[in-house]
């Protein structure tokens, strides 16, 4: 966390970037030459290491109520829908070469998920071997501990570093640049560039802090944090893509969408405290944002800068669909 903050600190966007190098030629190496052959490392193949797990331990092949496939497919789309909404995406994409590079880039990311193959592998080969931990998180690096030599070890921990740090960094980085640039704006006008880039360092250092300690005391609630916050950010979604390709968007309803999505999300997840039919909360928040957003826009006028916004749209990227 210390080196991380320091790269951050000192370079910024750069530093951030040569990290994501370090990381993806990383866990290319760790994931398929090293994660891969661990099933058959201990049991001679991936078909002999699953029978194994369905005798020792056939819990782990199927999901436990009341977290069942409705839930997983909902969760799928809503982390899919919401992925490019977090803000740490776009200092990435206004920073890329050219539109080209930025389809180019956009288009191969998704092949980047099969890096989780063999770690997921890896991590059944453990639960297959019988192997107690004191915490799921060291399954990983407990089936390269009992299947390698322990230099190995180090190189695995080193591409789990960089994994972590590619996207914390890119996370505190964009939270520093919204502090600075959007809430000690509005504290004080008339601040300088060099007071601001100031105020997002300082801010680099309280954010990954922040991070730190939630790590070491609070690592259990980390995931369902993650996935509240897709449930939040993923609200976004019916304003950005249809403020692109919908003509009679406009702020009303934007507004309106991701403010009855929000209290959706709210409502489910603190008051029913289930989920309906087993779908995601995060997506019942999606659809009655999409609704109220679709009549809220029927009620009201559309944006008169749509057109204008539509010719220049068209002319740099590619001609979108539009509806009525």
């Amino acid at each position: 966390m210390v080196i991380m903050m320091i790269y951050v600190y000192t370079s910024g966007l750069r530093g951030i970037s040569w990290t994501n190098l370090l990381q993806a030629t990383l866990m290319f190496i760790v994931a398929w030459a090293i994660l891969f052959a661990v099933p058959f490392k201990q049991f001679g193949g991936v078909s002999e290491m699953f029978k194994a797990l369905a005798q020792a331990k056939p819990e782990h092949l199927v999901l436990h109520l009341p977290l069942g496939i409705a839930w997983y497919v909902s969760t799928l789309i809503l982390c899919g829908l919401g992925f490019f909404m977090y803000p740490q995406m776009y200092p990435s994409i206004y920073s890329a070469r050219d539109l080209k590079t930025l389809k180019k880039n956009y288009t191969l990311l998704p092949i980047y998920s099969i890096f989780m193959i063999p770690v997921i592998l890896a991590g059944l080969t453990i639960a297959a071997m019988g192997i107690k931990l004191a915490a799921p998180d060291e399954a990983v690096l407990k089936a390269v501990e009992v299947s390698y030599s322990s230099w190995v070890l180090g190189i695995v921990g080193a591409g789990g570093f960089a994994a972590a740090a590619s996207t914390a960094s890119a996370i505190i980085l964009t939270l520093a640049g919204l502090l600075s640039k959007n809430l000690y704006t509005i504290i004080k006008p008339e601040a300088s560039d060099k007071e601001l880039v100031l105020v997002s360092r300082v801010s680099v250092i309280l954010f990954g802090v922040t991070a730190m300690l939630l790590a070491l005391f609070a690592p259990g609630r980390l995931v369902a944090l993650l996935l509240l916050s897709y449930s939040g950010i993923t609200q976004m979604f019916p304003a950005a893509v249809l403020g692109l390709f919908w003509k009679r968007m406009n702020k009303y309803s934007a507004g309106a969408g991701i403010i009855a999505g929000l209290i959706t999300v709210t409502y489910i997840k603190f008051g029913l405290k289930h989920n309906p039919l087993g779908i995601h909360f995060g997506l019942w928040g999606l659809l009655v944002n999409f609704i109220v957003t679709i009549i809220v826009a029927y009620a009201t006028t559309p944006d008169e800068n749509f057109e204008r916004f539509k010719a220049a749209f068209t002319l740099t990227s590619f001609i979108p669909f539009y509806f009525v």
